[in-house]
């Protein structure tokens, strides 16, 4: 029985194969306030501003750009949102993407730390242990994921949401609030859940009664 189940069981799987995941840089085009209006960033200087109030965007560094968006240890900046245009409607898996530093066991202030979510004033704090480090083989087109040894991207898997036929997608980012340690968000991610496929759906039903006849 089993030899004769596991062959229909891989053509189910196939069909509802999950696609590539699409890395969208953050930037100013696409990054705002929670609410969606402007949000305002220092750009001059290497770092962030020690009084943390505000966003800094950082350049050399990241992907793109290359550019981060930043903020210094001890700040409290402005909840911010990254929004997603041009999807097709359906069910998307959505990531957010930050770098940490210190290599891939950080100590002390290398302990890089953000707050993410899918519904703004609802965040889950992230940690550099609390996401893996990017992987390209998920991600299409390649990204950078390790800066030298010196910094790794990590990615967190935020959830699914559903996109109507807007064609938007809003993912929320903060800092910390009074956290010890910086915050260097680079981008986010989106991954269609495909709908099974009819192939996978008869497959299914054929599976299904297969198991009944045997009872």
């Amino acid at each position: 029985m089993k030899k004769t189940l596991l062959p229909l069981a891989s053509v189910i799987l196939a069909g509802s194969a999950q696609a590539a995941i699409t890395y969208v840089d953050a930037d100013p085009t696409n990054t705002t306030l929670a609410d969606g209006s402007a949000l305002t960033v220092t750009t001059s200087g290497t770092n962030a501003p020690a009084d943390g109030t505000t966003w800094h965007i950082r350049t050399s560094h990241g992907n793109v750009g290359p550019d981060i968006y930043c903020v210094a240890p001890a700040a409290s900046a402005p909840e911010i949102r990254t929004t997603i245009s041009g999807l097709a409607a359906g069910n998307y898996n959505l990531y957010a993407y930050y770098w940490v530093g210190g290599g891939a066991a950080p100590t002390g202030n290398n302990r890089w730390d953000i707050r993410a979510g899918l519904v703004s004033g609802a965040l889950t704090d992230y940690e550099w242990d609390d996401a893996p480090v990017a992987d390209n083989a998920d991600i299409d087109p390649d990204i950078l994921v390790d800066d030298g040894g010196a910094r790794y991207l990590h990615q967190i898997n935020l959830g699914v949401v559903t996109v109507d036929g807007a064609g938007l997608a809003h993912v929320y980012i903060d800092d910390f609030s009074g956290n010890d340690n910086r915050t260097w968000y680079d981008g986010v991610g989106y991954e269609l859940v495909p709908e099974p496929s009819s192939t996978a759906l008869l497959g299914l039903g054929g599976l299904t009664l297969m198991i009944r006849r045997r009872r």
